[in-house]
């Protein structure tokens, strides 16, 4: 009789997976493994989940970069992720910031300067409203300009001294205007017109300004309430005072593109080194520097495509086709 007993865990063959065996320096080598597409089809196959890569990687890259190192490497993807937008979107606003500053600085705030004239509109609408007496046109900074000086004064004189009797003819009869307001009303109503007040006359004097503030036109693109453009010499100051700032900047920015691109490159080539995907460091560093978007699309594919989990390639789901059970008769 045979006393040997067998634990029945002992009948049971361990196979260690192919991803795992060229990492554990096994004797097993991994099939040939690939990315997913080329680099230049953005779109991969154009599947549903490659297009899902795609627009993952061109809309939101920190994210996916941080999803890629997570489920390739076994990194925190979310570590990953903070440190691409920071060397990314994070050394960009960095970079802005400084430049704010500096302009603000050494070309003082942005706030709207002296008008060389005065509001027509406003002038006029001043004038028309005095109480009788006329309001002498207000000149700011207009001594470069006689042929509006003198178009002021015109405007001034001429039109409020016009003006004036004009008003004084309407407001005379308040007193009779107000005596039958519900009847002039109800008559106004019945009859079509419209009822006439002193928003009338108003109306037409400031459609007289209007017209007056479409003829003459204030200089500067962009109206009465722009700032008036620097001279040659304030931007010629402006510009000596930033340019050693926007020179530091623009190095900052230089540097940190080459350290991000010098980062991603190095996580495709532990990603490829892993899974055994033939290519060279210098090709990795290459394709993130001509095409990031490219590059990470690529990564990321792949990953989805090939079921990558915690550092483990399992491979595309397989589709089984099973016979249909015969119906017995």
């Amino acid at each position: 009789m045979d006393t040997d007993t067998k634990h029945p865990a002992d009948s049971v063959d361990v196979v260690m997976p192919a991803e795992t065996a060229p990492l554990l320096g096994g004797d097993a080598k991994a099939d040939a493994r690939s990315w997913k597409g080329p680099w230049w089809q953005i779109l991969g196959d154009g599947s549903a989940p490659d297009v899902a890569a795609f627009c993952l990687s061109w809309n939101v890259p920190a994210l996916a970069f941080g999803w890629n190192a997570g489920r390739g490497l076994s990194k925190r993807w979310w570590l990953e992720a903070l440190k691409y937008f920071l060397l990314s979107v994070g050394l960009m606003l960095l970079g802005h910031f400084i430049m704010m500053v500096v302009t603000t600085t050494a070309c003082g705030p942005k706030h709207p300067m002296p008008h060389r004239h005065p509001h027509p509109a406003m002038m006029m609408r001043d004038s028309f409203h005095a109480d009788g007496l006329p309001v002498e046109p207000m000149y700011m900074y207009a001594e470069d300009d006689e042929g509006f000086r003198e178009l002021m004064e015109v405007m001034g004189e001429d039109q409020g001294t016009q003006t004036d009797e004009h008003h004084s003819k309407h407001h005379k009869g308040d007193d009779e205007h107000g005596a039958e307001p519900q009847d002039y009303a109800s008559m106004a109503m019945v009859q079509g017109v419209k009822p006439h007040s002193h928003k009338d006359c108003d109306d037409a004097e400031l459609g007289d300004a209007l017209l007056m503030w479409l003829t003459v036109r204030p200089r500067g693109p962009g109206g009465w309430d722009a700032p008036l453009p620097p001279t040659p010499e304030e931007v010629e100051q402006c510009m000596d005072a930033v340019a050693p700032a926007a020179l530091s900047v623009s190095i900052m920015m230089v540097l940190g593109l080459v350290v991000l691109i010098t980062y991603a490159a190095r996580r495709r080539t532990m990603m490829r080194e892993r899974f055994g995907i033939p290519g060279s460091s210098r090709a990795d560093c290459c394709l993130w520097t001509w095409c990031a978007p490219c590059a990470l699309a690529q990564e990321t594919r792949t990953m989805m495509h090939n079921n990558v989990e915690e550092g483990l390639w399992l491979g595309p789901h397989q589709v089984v086709y099973t016979a249909p059970a015969q119906q017995e008769v």
